[in-house]
């Protein structure tokens, strides 16, 4: 067993081979000579006990076999990865323990988790009786918090964003306007602007294609016509040629 020290609570303690199993940082410390190998304890001084006690869960779910995608997804949602079900707050924390600890599996798995809430999110704005405030400041302060974590890539923003707007409907849109970020909204508006242009390319694209097929199906005939026209006048010639 190695024990791991956090810079509050009791320490946790957790089995060498889990902890290794698809993570590259805890493979790294404990399989050279290390101190930590060597003394089996971790000391990771920078992290909370209770976000480094949800890590551990899901890594032992993981090491199981307990968490495919769309179990992920639901965990997450009830609150098996989080204090507060469906913070997607904390599960941003979550995801910078899981890229600190190399744990590439779950780290695809939280990011995708908090995509379904975003997008779960979007769809409350639909029903009757829901404070559409409520739900869109729920949504902001993920958005926020991947802003301010430094794992978080472009592309890992833009996503979040993108579950969202693909689940919200244009009425919701209409009325939740007024109240979202004014980065969201023109992200929104880029997205919407790359939509278009891949719709007119595919537009132009077509068009090209049954122009060019136009043009090919003309010369085609001319071909047809004209050896159709050569094939009669030498028919024509050979009658004519005959003894009578």
């Amino acid at each position: 067993m190695i024990r791991l020290e956090t810079k509050d609570g009791p320490s946790l303690v957790a089995h060498k081979n889990i902890l290794m199993s698809g993570s590259g940082f805890f493979k790294m410390c404990l399989s050279i000579p290390m101190r930590e190998s060597r003394e089996e304890v971790i000391f990771l001084d920078d992290i909370d006990e209770a976000n480094l006690e949800k890590y551990l869960v899901m890594a032992y779910d993981a090491y199981k076999g307990d968490i495919p995608d769309a179990s992920m997804v639901e965990f997450a949602i009830n609150g098996r990865y989080s204090k507060t079900a469906g913070d997607v707050e904390e599960l941003v924390d979550l995801a910078c323990l899981c890229d600190r600890f190399m744990h590439t599996k779950l780290d695809r798995l939280v990011r995708k988790a908090m995509n379904a809430i975003a997008a779960m999110t979007a769809e409350k704005l639909d029903v009757d009786g829901v404070d559409k405030a409520e739900v869109v400041r729920n949504f902001t302060r993920g958005y926020q918090a991947l802003l301010s974590a430094e794992w978080a890539r472009e592309k890992s923003i833009q996503a979040y964003v993108d579950a969202f707007l693909k689940a919200c409907s244009l009425e919701a849109w209409g009325k939740v306007l007024p109240i979202l970020p004014q980065e969201v909204i023109l992200r929104a508006s880029i997205v919407y602007h790359k939509q278009v242009d891949r719709a007119n390319e595919t537009l132009e694209l077509a068009d090209n294609l049954v122009e060019n097929t136009v043009l090919e199906a003309r010369k085609s005939r001319s071909r047809i016509f004209k050896l159709g026209a050569e094939r009669l006048s030498t028919t024509w010639t050979a009658i004519r040629d005959l003894p009578e």
